[in-house]
């Protein structure tokens, strides 16, 4: 069976000053450069928000935040993968960081068994 691509963004220490971006198969979402008291959960819900407001990208993925910052981007669809990256765009100096780290790729998954069996017969003995 196929398996839904499965990808985990992080966004960790975002603060004002800074801007983090997602694209997917080539579209960029942005969350815009934070100000004041914006923080990653901010970051992470204008992404989201950004996601399923696009129309072609929300057809493809679905996005499942904790608030926190941290992102699961899915595909729809088993066997139909996207692509994802992502980039610190602006760094205020905050030490925000955004990371991925893809939970299942959108290939065939299965558990094969091999057997391996081995009949060694030793004959000794003349023929005479």
């Amino acid at each position: 069976a196929l398996d839904n691509q499965s990808e985990t963004v992080t966004i960790t220490s975002a603060g004002a000053g800074d801007e983090l971006k997602i694209t997917i198969n080539g579209t960029e979402f942005t969350s815009g450069v934070l100000a004041g008291l914006q923080n990653e959960g901010d970051a992470g819900d204008t992404i989201e928000a950004a996601i399923i407001a696009d129309a072609a990208i929300n057809a493809l993925v679905t996005v499942t935040n904790d608030r926190a910052g941290g992102l699961i981007i899915t595909a729809r669809n088993p066997g139909v993968p996207f692509s994802l990256t992502t980039e610190l765009a602006t760094d205020n100096g905050n030490g925000a960081s955004i990371t991925r780290e893809n939970r299942c790729s959108a290939s065939a998954s299965s558990t094969h068994r091999l057997v391996v069996r081995q009949d060694l017969r030793v004959r000794h003995g003349r023929r005479g």
